[in-house]
């Protein structure tokens, strides 16, 4: 994405913590018991560190999890391999 011009912080669990990697360095986020999608944690947590835009996207690799993680933080789910294949400059970000 940082080819696209894109970057924004990246949020991920491990076990009870939410990180955030931005800056290229990753800080603690956030404790709350299994922090992993589907639980809405990570996505309040987000939105308490940056404010909750009118329109979300939350783009996931696993869609019984991330699914239902976008429709408790309010957020529409897009397929990882969906976002990827999306034409970017008149070019695909991947492959088929």
């Amino acid at each position: 994405l940082s080819d696209l011009g894109v970057e924004f912080p990246i949020y991920f669990a491990s076990d009870d913590n939410v990180y955030v990697l931005a800056g290229g360095s990753v800080s603690h986020a956030g404790s709350h018991k299994n922090a992993f999608k589907p639980n809405p944690f990570m996505g309040q947590t987000i939105f308490k560190n940056h404010g909750h835009p009118d329109l979300v996207y939350m783009v996931g690799d696993y869609p019984p999890d991330d699914s239902k993680f976008a429709i408790a933080i309010g957020a529409e789910f897009i397929p990882a391999q969906e976002f990827l294949s999306f034409p970017v400059g008149g070019e695909n970000i991947i492959e088929d």
